[in-house]
Parts: structure tokens; sequence; C-alpha cells
């Protein structure tokens, strides 16, 4: 992973748009570790104030690779830094839509309950697929499903 990860800080990565670790059992501080990074692969992207903002991934996907509450709070945590560092900016509005690929992982209720709550006012997710996280139930499904009847970019 530390390969990967020095290797997406480094400006010739900045063209590789889509990121799939797919069924690697990396788990929960691996992800984290990654998503720590993403942070720095975005303000290095965006080092130019009147630059159009560039998001640091554009698809990822991220099935089967055993993502907990642990490693799902840091990929919160991600997106609603890139979130806040976009509204600082006042950028009105982003050139490309994340797709996001989270199935056959361990979220819990919980965590999908506070990805719920982050959804209002982030307008970067098109595609979101949180299939085959069996411990998710109907409960935070409708904690989604309100949020996103909020915000209806998703």
């Amino acid at each position: 992973m530390s390969h990967l990860i020095r290797f997406l800080l480094t400006e010739n990565s900045f063209n590789v748009k889509i990121i799939s670790l797919n069924n690697n059992d990396i788990g929960d501080d691996a992800i984290a570790e990654l998503m720590e990074n993403f942070i720095e692969r975005y303000n290095k992207m965006n080092v130019e104030k009147n630059y159009r903002k560039r998001l640091p991934f554009v698809q990822l996907s991220m099935s089967n690779v055993n993502l907990g509450d642990k490693g799902f709070f840091s990929f919160l945590n991600t997106l609603d830094n890139i979130k806040k560092k976009i509204t600082e900016r006042s950028i009105e509005d982003i050139p490309e839509l994340m797709t996001l690929d989270l199935s056959r992982n361990k979220i819990s209720d919980n965590s999908l309950k506070a990805f719920a709550k982050m959804l209002t006012g982030l307008n970067m997710i098109q595609t979101l697929d949180l299939s085959h996280n069996k411990r998710l139930s109907s409960e935070g499904f409708r904690h989604l499903i309100r949020d996103l009847a909020k915000n209806c970019s998703v």
C-alpha cells in the first residue's frame, strides 16, 4: 500500500481518476492511511487558486476490502475535508462527479447514518454502491433515503 500511496502523491499520477482496490483484504488501517493521503493528493492537485478544482479520484472502488466502521469513518472524514476545501474556495461546481463502490464490506448502520448526515451539501457523488454489506439494516437505509431526498445530486 505504501508504494501506491507514494505514487498517488506524485504529479505523474494526477491523471489517474479511477482507483480500484477491489477484492484485496487490506482492512481498516490501510484504508485509513490511504484516506489521509487523499487529502494531501487533493491539495497537491489544486495548488492554483484560479484553476478549476479536481477531485483526488473520480471513481473509487473498494468492494470486498474488509472495510469496517473504522475505515469507513476515515473515508467520511476525507470526503468531509474535501467538501470543506471546495466550499471555502467558493467553487460553484465540480467538473467531475464521484462513483463510489463500497459493496461487500462490513459497514454498519452507524456508519451509514453518519454518511447520510454528511450528504447534505455534498454535491459530488453521482453513483453509490453499498450492496452486500450484511451489517446494514433497513433502519440505516431509511436514514440514507431520507437524507438523499434532501440532496438530489446523488
